[in-house]
């Protein structure tokens, strides 16, 4: 679905904490325990909301692709494009919070595009030596400088633990009741 963008669900993320801080002190209630979920979680509790709990559907948090995907992260991809700021702060910021979590998998590595083929690679400094048959075309994406690697289940799993979070496992979202408060604003009860 075109519509669930990286950087829509980033502004989706956003709305969410500055509803939520928009508040007095709530109980926040998350639905899902993947990347998205827990960065919920993680920002609003560093940004002060008391009490979070995370409903995931699956018997652990980063079931599917939060914690089976590449993890691959490249600060200069979308340079020139309207998503390049968004990449650079992610890139940082994926490394700081390794950093602060002490997370064992990140780690900054040259990433190359090598397209099948039948002519012998050539042996550029970038080119490892395991990459020793034949094949295509092959070229550097990003050097350790701009491209680095984290594993998305470690990652989702520490933003979770960071947050202080209470997940419930094995749980699924039925429905949400709201009532009416005064002043007129509707609560979820």
């Amino acid at each position: 679905n075109k519509f669930w963008t990286f950087g829509t669900c980033i502004l989706l993320l956003k709305s969410v904490v500055v509803i939520a801080l928009s508040m007095p002190p709530r109980h926040l209630v998350v639905i899902g325990g993947g990347i998205q979920g827990s960065s919920v979680a993680f920002f609003s509790a560093k940004l002060g909301v008391d009490k979070i709990t995370i409903i995931e559907a699956n018997d652990r948090v980063a079931p599917h692709a939060s914690g089976k995907g590449g993890g691959f992260l490249a600060r200069s991809w979308g340079d020139g494009s309207v998503t390049q700021d968004l990449h650079e702060t992610s890139f940082d910021l994926h490394e700081q919070l390794a950093k602060e979590w002490g997370l064992k998998s990140y780690r900054r590595l040259p990433v190359l595009s090598v397209e099948a083929g039948t002519r012998s690679f050539k042996k550029a400094d970038y080119v490892p030596q395991w990459l020793d048959g034949e094949g295509g075309r092959i070229s550097l994406m990003g050097d350790s400088s701009d491209t680095a690697q984290v594993h998305p289940r470690e990652f989702t799993e520490a933003a979770v633990k960071e947050s202080g979070a209470t997940v419930k496992l094995n749980a699924k979202v039925v429905g949400v009741l709201t009532e009416m408060e005064e002043g007129g604003d509707r609560r979820v009860t």
